[in-house]
């Protein structure tokens, strides 16, 4: 596969290719990470490490892909996910804090100490993120606790004041004890309890937010809405934004999430060295980079083509990925096949790599133009040669256990027939992909240290 392009890139088309056209590699293994595998046509490399992969805000905070990659339950869960990212979009992915003071005062109006304390708990850990300093406007709200009969109570340096029920935490409506002098005093529950500052320091600090953290502190908030207004039990939503918080976690390691993001992507070569990424990332990546190009290739004319290229690419289009679940394989196998079997008409075109091609889908499979097939050995994989390739005949067939290195059968609707060709070895600009010499690597002598 790196042969056939670097014989492009170094063709009299290879500049205009180059110019005119985007190639974005998806590497697993690391093959391409030395971005000189392609001679002296640059390559940008992003391996989440050095370079972070940038992917499109519309394409990861997206409904579906959400629901998918925190495996959300059908009934309960996705709902809850798609109203909570349509509410963050509605207000502009910001966390919104009026809203979420709003949501306070029904929580103390209604006397709900569970859902008071988890709505301190959201609190506490956005306002005291990167600092070990005491929240000073949240020490009379983490006094609020049940008092006898139908009350809250809460202690301030002037002394106790109570919260009853239905009454206005806006107005003089509730009594405040004052300690030193035992009476009680009229008093203004939202002003004791410091709301006005609590919302501003929220406020302050959702500006400097990322997506990531904007969208998880607003989802938890979220979870504390259904539970007040649509009778949700916050026990069936913490496990859903447990998972995200995972993900987000794993997926900041390597990557960024912003606006526009194939925009950064220009026209010539771009490999994605997934090598040092987590195994669980390295397939979420692969697919949101494939589906990220294909939706930015339908609607771009700017760009003659899109070559996306996928070395061992049954990481990704495996027909059985038992530790996923049935909705994320169907969304899989629909983006791959909708890219082969619509892609050419958008100039957006699919070459992928296997030493193991029984393992990828048959429907990708049989969707395939050309091939060319080196060395193949296993009874399945060859069974597969003979149900998806029309064009291969029997004695080409024949001649696929016994090929040598570099030699291959070439076949296809660009082919007149099957042809075996020799792919002559690249000395210099090729991949990090050659056996392990180990005679000559037993016969070296160890370094003496001096």
């Amino acid at each position: 596969m790196h042969k056939l392009y670097l014989e492009l890139f170094n063709s009299p088309y290879g500049n205009a290719a180059l110019g005119k056209s985007i190639f974005a590699v998806i590497d697993f293994n690391g093959e391409y990470g030395s971005g000189k595998v392609f001679g002296k046509h640059q390559v940008n490399v992003f391996d989440g490490v050095k370079r972070k992969i940038l992917i499109d805000e519309n394409i990861f905070f997206n409904a579906n892909v959400l629901k998918i990659l925190a495996k959300a339950t059908e009934n309960t869960q996705s709902p809850f996910l798609s109203r909570t990212l349509k509410q963050w979009e509605e207000h502009e992915k910001n966390i919104c804090s009026d809203m979420q003071i709003g949501l306070l005062k029904k929580c103390l109006q209604r006397r709900d100490i569970a859902l008071v304390e988890e709505w301190r708990s959201v609190a506490r850990d956005v306002l005291q993120e990167n600092s070990d300093d005491k929240i000073d406007c949240m020490n009379v709200l983490e006094t609020v606790s049940l008092f006898k009969g139908d009350s809250l109570s809460y202690l301030t340096n002037a002394g106790t004041g109570f919260i009853n029920q239905g009454r206005s935490l806006d107005e003089v409506s509730s009594l405040k004890k004052n300690d030193n002098s035992g009476k009680y005093v009229s008093c203004i529950p939202s002003s004791d309890l410091k709301l006005e500052a609590i919302g501003h320091e929220l406020e302050e600090k959702g500006k400097s937010l990322d997506l990531f953290d904007s969208f998880l502190v607003f989802i938890k908030f979220q979870k504390i809405y259904d539970a007040m207004y649509k009778g949700m039990q916050l026990e069936w939503l913490k496990p859903v934004v447990g998972r995200l918080e995972r993900l987000f976690s794993s997926v900041k390691k390597y990557a960024e999430i912003i606006k526009n993001a194939t925009e950064c992507y220009t026209k010539g070569i771009s490999v994605f060295n997934l090598k040092n990424v987590d195994m669980e990332c390295k397939e979420t990546f692969a697919l949101l980079l494939s589906r990220m190009f294909y939706e930015k290739k339908k609607y771009d004319s700017t760009c003659v083509s899109f070559h996306l290229i996928i070395d061992e690419a049954h990481n990704i289009l495996n027909s059985f990925k038992s530790t996923h679940s049935d909705v994320w394989e169907d969304y899989r196998l629909t983006t791959f096949e909708s890219m082969i079997k619509e892609g050419r008409k958008y100039g957006f075109f699919l070459t992928i790599a296997s030493q193991r091609p029984a393992d990828i889908s048959p429907t990708i499979m049989s969707q395939i133009h050309n091939y060319i097939i080196h060395k193949l050995v296993n009874d399945k994989d060859l069974q597969m040669l003979e149900n998806t390739m029309p064009t291969l005949d029997a004695f080409s067939k024949s001649r696929i256990p016994t090929l040598g290195k570099g030699e291959a059968v070439l076949t296809g609707r660009a082919f007149g027939m099957p042809s075996l060709i020799k792919v002559d070895y690249e000395e210099y600009s090729r991949p990090d992909s050659d056996d392990v010499d180990l005679v000559e690597a037993w016969s070296k002598k160890p370094e003496v240290s001096k």
